[in-house]
């Protein structure tokens, strides 16, 4: 169903996690304050398949009610995840229903079926039954890793280039992490079929934003609400300082799009602190790939190479658009 309606299932992860933090984070039971954070989606897994999950990025605190203080959080605990995990499902259940009402939901193929109102009522029923889970804990290392951890890939799609091994007999063999076991690292092997079709799942709508902002770092408020959580919390903010190296990211900010990193005016792959998050970059902080995007893409990039082969082979292609991936990269200024 998430296939076959991408916008708006997105869309709804989006915002029906959205509400259940500031919700939850408002009432006085739990923290009593008004929080901001950024959510970033992802659509895979380490294999590859559909995993749609947000990641969201929440400083422990936030403001009173009346503008006046900052309301820590204990260093130990945040949000009640069971609380998170069955306002979540109630929100996300519903958000369904209801776009199934007002006729936003498209069902094709084997789940046409899903378009006749019993149906999918007695399809939805079970899914809020189940225990629903948000996952909740205390950045390793600090703030600053976990952004730079999320920096290195929030503007990729599905994988990049150093986990993948090799590519003989039409195979492809990239590394994973098994987390059920130690994160242990795995080697798996697909068919070049199979590999660029687990690929081409997390290809997201044209224009779809997947990096958001929400409460106090919303755009619309930020400018705001940002100098007074500086200014309660003691501390200065060094606006308009240009950072010392890339590697650190300093508040929520911008990166290269996914297409500008696959070469560089060198023509070599790109180090991996080129993907952390700049705060003063003049790119907007949200980007999206489509397939009109991918096809005009340099071939650098091992998985658009293999997708150009593939479909130039096929003779689907006219003269002009394989002369596009014949071209050599150009520089990053050149472009």
């Amino acid at each position: 169903m998430a296939l076959q309606n991408k916008k708006l299932v997105y869309d709804l992860l989006f915002r029906t996690s959205a509400e259940t933090l500031l919700e939850v984070a408002r009432d006085p039971q739990h923290l009593g304050a008004e929080i901001g954070f950024f959510s970033v989606l992802h659509t895979w897994s380490q294999k590859l398949e559909l995993h749609p999950h947000v990641h969201c990025v929440v400083p422990a605190g936030g403001l009173s009610a009346d503008r006046t203080r900052w309301v820590k959080s204990r260093d130990d605990f945040f949000l009640p995840v069971k609380v998170l995990s069955r306002v979540f499902r109630g929100k996300f259940h519903e958000a369904l229903k209801r776009a199934f009402e007002n006729g936003q939901l498209n069902f094709h193929g084997d789940l046409k079926l899903l378009s006749q109102p019993k149906i999918f009522a007695a399809w939805l029923r079970p899914l809020f039954r189940k225990d629903w889970v948000v996952y909740a804990k205390r950045p390793f290392g600090g703030p600053e890793y976990v952004l730079r951890y999320l920096g290195r890939y929030t503007h990729r799609v599905a994988i990049s280039n150093h986990r993948l091994v090799s590519f003989a007999d039409q195979k492809v063999t990239f590394c994973w992490r098994d987390s059920a076991h130690n994160n242990e690292q795995r080697l798996m092997t697909l068919s070049l079929d199979e590999f660029l079709r687990r690929f081409l799942l997390h290809l997201l709508p044209d224009s779809f934003v997947r990096i958001r902002n929400f409460g106090f770092l919303a755009n619309r408020r930020r400018a705001t609400f940002l100098p007074l959580c500086f200014l309660l919390l003691g501390s200065t903010p060094q606006i308009g300082k240009t950072p010392q190296a890339p590697r650190t990211p300093l508040i929520f900010g911008s990166a290269p799009s996914v297409l500008d990193r696959w070469w560089s005016s060198k023509g070599s792959r790109l180090p991996k602190y080129n993907f952390v998050l700049h705060r003063w970059s003049p790119l907007p902080h949200e980007t999206t790939c489509s397939i009109n995007k991918i096809l005009r893409a340099s071939p650098r990039s091992v998985v658009v190479r293999l997708i150009a082969e593939q479909i130039c082979s096929s003779g689907f292609l006219g003269a002009s658009l394989r002369d596009i991936f014949s071209q050599k990269p150009r520089s990053r200024r050149a472009e």
